[in-house]
């Protein structure tokens, strides 16, 4: 119970330490992030639609329609996950799955002392 006050914190500062870092780099030296080389690629992907919008128009508004389905789908997904998980943690609370240790009658009855 006392370790959580120490580790909860410390992961959290690790987390923001993190995203700070993160954001310094992709402002400072965009070309050496991921993010930022996506960016970069998303801007000359855009320029290449522009171009001709006649023939390059349905093709982006089916990729931009593709990537929104594809995050839903995922943002989906990982609502359901933390849904299951919660589920599976509140429930292992009221009736453990596991139990990593026995108690001291348990012990006794699994190995019983021989005088």
């Amino acid at each position: 119970m006392v370790l959580d006050y120490v580790l909860v914190p410390v992961g959290l500062l690790f987390m923001v330490g993190y995203h700070l870092w993160l954001l310094h780099r992709i402002l400072k030296h965009p070309i050496r992030t991921v993010i930022g080389i996506n960016s970069i690629n998303r801007h000359f992907w855009v320029c290449a639609m522009m171009e001709d919008p006649s023939k390059n128009g349905v093709l982006a508004v089916q990729t931009l329609r593709n990537n929104i389905m594809a995050s839903t789908l995922l943002a989906s997904t990982a609502i359901m996950l933390s849904s299951l998980i919660a589920i599976l943690m509140t429930t292992a609370e009221a009736r453990p799955f596991y139990r990593f240790s026995r108690s001291r009658r348990e012990e006794q009855r699994a190995f019983p002392v021989v005088d």
